[in-house]
């Protein structure tokens, strides 16, 4: 029953992202895609097949980020981290985990102010996408790519602080130029 009702995952992507783009193949696993949504505001990707391939938790993960920066550049950058997740080089992610790019001058997009990635519950995803994933048994993980002051938050005040700060403050989580 869950299985027929996993299927429906794409959709289920579509009607909140818009509608699948593209998609790229996994470097590491048949099966498990990087998808691109089509989407007047904001782009998207998401994995599709994380959820089957990952035996210890179902989950996907999905990035929303500003509509003129280039899909391509943040597939790669989640394809190379979806691959260290299922080589078990990095750790499921939980809520406040995050993950700083190994080299300083590492981007996802040229002149971005990125230093790294931050997984969250995805809090601000409309209500019918959540239970809708609560349905089939599988946890949305957002990828928000951080900056070094959110870094310095996160080491110095948690991840509770970080969300509070970004909400408190209405920071604009999709400019990866961003700053404070």
């Amino acid at each position: 029953m869950i299985q027929d009702l996993r299927n429906s995952l794409p959709f289920i992507f579509e009607k909140e992202f818009g509608q699948i783009q593209g998609s790229m193949k996994s470097s590491v696993e048949d099966g498990l895609q990087i998808v691109e949504y089509k989407n007047e505001h904001l782009n998207f990707i998401s994995t599709l097949g994380l959820s089957k391939n990952y035996s210890i938790l179902s989950m996907e993960w999905f990035m929303e980020f500003q509509k003129e920066l280039p899909n391509d550049n943040a597939a790669s950058m989640m394809d190379y981290y979806i691959s260290l997740l299922l080589s078990n080089h990095i750790a499921c992610p939980k809520r406040g985990n995050f993950i700083l790019f190994s080299q300083p001058g590492d981007h996802i997009w040229i002149k971005d102010n990125i230093c790294g990635i931050y997984f969250t519950v995805p809090a601000y995803r409309s209500d019918l996408f959540q239970e809708e994933m609560k349905k089939i048994k599988i946890i949305p993980i957002w990828v928000v790519p951080i900056t070094n002051i959110d870094k310095e938050i996160l080491e110095n005040k948690g991840w509770k602080y970080l969300e509070c700060f970004w909400e408190d403050n209405q920071i604009d989580l999709h400019d990866p130029f961003r700053r404070y």
